[in-house]
C-alpha cells in the first residue's frame, strides 16, 4: 500500500463537503457517544446538538467543530469511548474515538464516566482530510 499526499486546495474541498454531509437535513446535526461495546450506537449515553453548520471552513484539510464547548447531560451510565456524527435525519457520517483533553481523540470530552444527569461538555472536536493509502 501507498500513501497519497493530497494538494490542500483539495483537502479543504473534501473537509468542506464532509461539513455539508453534517449538515444535511431540515435540522442541525448531532454528535451521539457510547461506550465501546456499543458499536452500533443502540443505546447513545449522550446526544449533543450542533450549530448548523457544524464546521467552520476547512483549513489545511481540517474542520473544527464550531460553538464549542458544547454542554448536555448523560442519559445513562458508562464509560464513552465512541462518538460519531449523525445528519438531523439520523444517517451516521463518522464516528471516532472521544478521549479527554490531551487524549488524542477524535471528540475531546470532559468526562468520559457516564451517570444519568451528569453535566458533560464537548471540549473540541475535529476531522482531518489529509491524506489516503491506497
Amino acid at each position: 500500500m501507498a500513501t497519497v499526499q493530497f494538494p490542500v486546495a483539495f483537502q479543504n474541498t473534501v473537509a468542506n463537503a464532509f461539513d455539508d454531509l453534517v449538515n444535511a437535513g431540515a435540522g442541525a446535526g448531532e454528535l451521539e457517544f457510547t461506550t465501546s461495546a456499543d458499536t452500533t450506537f443502540a443505546t447513545p449515553l449522550l446526544t449533543l446538538t450542533l450549530s448548523d453548520p457544524a464546521h467552520g471552513a476547512a483549513a489545511a484539510g481540517v474542520v473544527t467543530i464550531s460553538g464549542t464547548p458544547i454542554s448536555g447531560s448523560f442519559s445513562g451510565n458508562g464509560t464513552i469511548a465512541l462518538g460519531r456524527y449523525v445528519d438531523s435525519n439520523g444517517n451516521e457520517c463518522a464516528r471516532g474515538n472521544a478521549t479527554l483533553p490531551g487524549g488524542g481523540g477524535m471528540f475531546i470530552l470532559d468526562n468520559l464516566t457516564a451517570a444519568t444527569g451528569l453535566p458533560v461538555s464537548l471540549v473540541s472536536g475535529s476531522i482531518a482530510f489529509l491524506t489516503a493509502t491506497i
